[in-house]
């Protein structure tokens, strides 16, 4: 549960990815040269910036939870 979050974002970047590219795929056939050019460096733009993050969310899934596992119940408790 602890790598939960991580892998939930790293999905999430990984399907919006895909979506990006298939944006990019369409957008390739338009004859509108101006939104042609905006979806190609948009989808260029994410898989260059933002699919990178993927590795790092799951390394973060793999490491172990030991640590935080350690806290007792209570700390977590809101005062």
């Amino acid at each position: 549960g602890a790598g939960a979050v991580d892998f939930q974002k790293a999905f999430c970047l990984a399907m919006m990815g895909y979506n990006w590219l298939r944006m990019a795929k369409a957008a390739s056939k338009s004859d509108n040269a101006a939104f042609k050019q905006a979806k190609l460096t948009t989808a260029q733009y994410f898989a260059e910036r933002m699919l990178p993050q993927i590795s790092t969310l799951l390394a973060g899934v793999r490491n172990p939870a030991d640590s935080i596992m350690e806290l007792p119940a209570e700390a977590f408790q809101v005062a």
